[in-house]
């Protein structure tokens, strides 16, 4: 695998401090992999 993409959680600082955060064990552990991260506009597209 080369490449990764994902979504951006929905998580509150909270919740990652207390819990983790997935994409930051990802960067850790995939190191030889590209990660592409991704999300939801703040306004919808028309």
């Amino acid at each position: 695998m080369t490449a990764l993409v994902i979504g951006h959680s929905s998580r509150s600082r909270w919740e990652e401090l207390i819990k983790g955060s997935i994409i930051n064990r990802l960067v850790r552990e995939l190191r030889t992999v590209d990660i592409l991260i991704v999300t939801e506009p703040k306004t919808p597209l028309r």
